[in-house]
């Protein structure tokens, strides 16, 4: 079982990258743990829509065929803690070689990326930073971890 981030490169910020390679040392404990950036176009604001094509497509041919992907998305599924810790659970019980978590760059995902996901769920209704994001979905992958092995962390 190896679990993957990938998302669309952007510019990078110290205190996140800090927090990205604590949990990523924490959650390799439990399971190989990868994260991949791809680069798309620069392309200004005015071509958001272009932009988040191309990044789409870049995060799509990073993709393998038998990779579950479970799409960060703000219109997807919200979940507890303890629901994306089963949701987990269920994926390692059958198996599932990779688990993919994909961050669409800054204007999101196309409709194709989305199609391509096996479930796609919501951080929070809040609009985050792409940095935040990914702290914050790796410190929820650790705390699935850690409550799928009846450790300590969460404290419900």
């Amino acid at each position: 079982m190896k679990f993957v981030l990938l998302t669309a490169q952007s510019s990078t910020s110290e205190w996140c990258e800090s927090s990205i390679l604590e949990y990523q040392k924490k959650i390799n404990y439990f399971h190989a743990f990868e994260i991949k950036r791809v680069k798309g176009p620069k392309i200004k604001r005015e071509g958001a829509e272009t932009k988040r094509e191309a990044d789409s497509q870049a995060i799509l041919k990073a993709l393998e065929p038998g990779d579950f992907v479970i799409l960060l998305d703000e219109n997807g599924m919200e979940m507890s803690s303890l629901g994306f810790s089963k949701k987990l659970g269920q994926c390692i019980d059958q198996s599932t070689k990779k688990i993919v978590f994909v961050i669409g760059g800054p204007y999101g995902a196309d409709e194709e990326l989305k199609r391509r996901a096996n479930l796609k769920i919501s951080l929070s209704p809040m609009t985050m930073n792409h940095w935040v994001a990914q702290v914050v979905l790796i410190e929820q992958i650790y705390r699935a971890m850690t409550i799928l092995k009846g450790l300590p962390y969460h404290n419900v």
